[in-house]
């Protein structure tokens, strides 16, 4: 009985031990040990002297990181950061842009998802050496990131070092200034000026087949030669097109006509006759390149009157008395025509999402409020950036909503954020911006510059308030029925579409088309009618807010 009982005793105690030794390997083969196997494989890798040899190594050792992430089996950020390094390596050797994109995809991640991450500052850092391979101007714009999002970390000192080296090389490689162009009469082209023309508004466009300096000057009327006020514009190391007309007769109220000449050989002037203008704007756009001069009359705005009591109708006029009112609403669908947009899977384009949204929206805004609703085109047909805010601008539009799909090379990346009007506040909000404006990234900055003469006419807090409205609808509306979307939330960034719009005004990027199952839902009718009645749902919010701040108003 002693024996039988000790002999109990011991194979408990084996079988305790062995269910020990069968957790701890099994903790081994699924926690920590994936990890430390892989990092022993990277630095195995690493010291790998002949190419194919690390090439293979070195994919071999993602594999076990891209596992050890999948298992949760040790710090994320970690992870990244080896797939990172790993993936960068493979594009120092081989130059790949598959291996370019991987290696940013993880540095990008440490950076935005693990900001507070000690590897943080070491990914941006990273970042901007990945970036002096490819892109100098960038690699420079990342550089600089290092020291303004981490000041205090070890590696701003290096980021700063790095970025005033590429300064004087990005100088070095400038085009040649204006006396070197003279000489060897490289001179631009205005080839084109057009306008558009509404009630107490006014665009003018002239195109150029290269970038150009000008100067815009003003002018009094002159009685002896019997000339009205003027605006000229100089365009610098250029000429006009043979072909182009001398003279567009306009009459509208704000301006007489538009003059175009040669002033010098190498200077074309623009001559704006006015016949009531109260003020102006000039900003640039690129690709093809423009400028814009927005000009506007003299509609006074109604005067707030003295109210004693409150009566119905007086209390239901309020928000139109005080300019606090919405009554007009222009909706963009992004892209059209020739201009495809982004292209998902299956050959999706972003151009017939958006008009498909689009028109869903109007219908739904105009059955449940009081305004009149507008569309930038109403079919499959090619609108230029510049006309979009024009036609919201002459038709005195109170919102303008521009409607789009977000793209990104890493189809896993997904999720719904809305845009408006302002300097980029992240790299990612600056590859949207470049993406939409149909420009490379580095030329984002060139953009930023025209903000700052343009920001205190732009009606930035409204764009704001509106777009923190308008995405809480959307998002509000689609994750009751679509919980995996994720928010990306409100963003600013400088695009071209908002930039000259007299209203508040933004971009809502919904879902990504190159991500497949978002893909799938933007070609369904119920998914977009729900997109619709979550934007309206934000833009009733918004006209609900601005009444009361009237009403509030008032009563002060």
């Amino acid at each position: 009985m002693i024996r039988t009982r000790r002999l109990i005793k011991i194979a408990s105690v084996v079988m305790v031990a062995g269910l020990m030794c069968a957790f701890m390997l099994q903790a081994v083969a699924a926690g920590p040990g994936v990890y430390e196997k892989a990092r022993s494989c990277y630095y195995r890798a690493i010291s790998q002297k002949k190419p194919k040899q690390a090439r293979q190594s070195l994919q071999k050792c993602a594999t076990l990181f891209e596992k050890a992430l999948d298992q949760k089996a040790a710090p994320e950020d970690r992870c990244h950061y080896f797939l990172g390094q790993i993936f960068h390596k493979l594009h120092d050797i081989y130059g790949k842009d598959t291996y370019f994109r991987k290696a940013l995809f993880h540095y990008r991640t440490i950076v935005q998802k693990y900001h507070n991450s000690n590897l943080a500052d070491d990914a941006q850092f990273l970042t901007g050496i990945l970036y002096t391979a490819v892109d100098i101007e960038q690699a420079y714009s990342e550089f600089l990131k290092v020291v303004q999002e981490f000041p205090n970390g070890d590696m701003a000192e290096r980021a700063q070092r790095w970025a005033a080296t590429l300064k004087e090389r990005i100088r070095s490689l400038r085009p040649p200034s204006q006396k070197e162009e003279i000489k060897t009469n490289r001179l631009a082209t205005l080839q084109k000026v057009s306008h558009i023309t509404a009630l107490n508004y006014t665009r003018i466009v002239l195109y150029t087949n290269a970038p150009v300096r000008y100067q815009v000057h003003s002018l009094p009327p002159d009685k002896n030669q019997d000339l009205p006020p003027r605006l000229y514009i100089d365009l610098f190391n250029c000429k006009m097109k043979e072909s182009l007309k001398d003279s567009i007769s306009i009459m509208d109220g704000l301006l007489k006509g538009i003059r175009v000449g040669q002033f010098r050989p190498n200077q074309a002037r623009v001559v704006l006759d006015i016949e009531t203008i109260d003020k102006y704007k000039v900003f640039t756009l690129d690709e093809p390149y423009r400028i814009v001069i927005d000009v506007y009359g003299g509609r006074k705005r109604k005067q707030v009157p003295q109210i004693t009591i409150l009566g119905k109708d007086a209390v239901k006029n309020l928000p139109e008395q005080l300019g606090l009112h919405v009554k007009t609403i222009v909706i963009d669908p992004g892209h059209g025509g020739r201009d495809k947009g982004a292209i998902g899977p299956g050959g999706i384009y972003e151009k017939d999402i958006t008009l498909a949204i689009a028109k869903k929206l109007k219908k739904l805004l105009e059955a449940r409020t009081d305004c009149d609703v507008y569309l930038t085109r109403y079919s499959d047909v090619f609108v230029s950036l510049e006309k979009r805010t024009a036609i919201a601008n002459a038709k005195n539009a109170d919102l303008f909503i521009s409607i789009h799909t977000n793209a990104h090379r890493d189809p896993r990346i997904g999720g719904i954020e809305t845009y408006y009007l302002n300097f980029s506040t992240d790299q990612e909000a600056a590859r949207v911006a470049a993406l939409e404006n149909a420009i490379s990234s580095r030329k984002i900055s060139d953009l930023e510059a025209i903000l700052k003469d343009l920001l205190f006419v732009t009606k930035v807090n409204e764009s704001s308030q509106l777009a923190e409205k308008l995405h809480h609808g959307l998002v509000k509306y689609l994750k009751r029925k679509y919980r995996f979307l994720r928010d990306l939330g409100v963003k600013r960034a400088p695009f071209y579409v908002l930039i000259g719009a007299n209203m508040p005004s933004v971009l809502v990027e919904v879902c990504f088309i190159t991500n497949k199952r978002e893909a799938k839902l933007l070609r369904t009718a119920s998914f977009q009618k729900r997109v619709a009645m979550g934007i309206a749902s934000g833009v009733k919010d918004y006209i609900h807010t601005i009444e009361q701040i009237a009403k509030y108003e008032v009563k002060k």
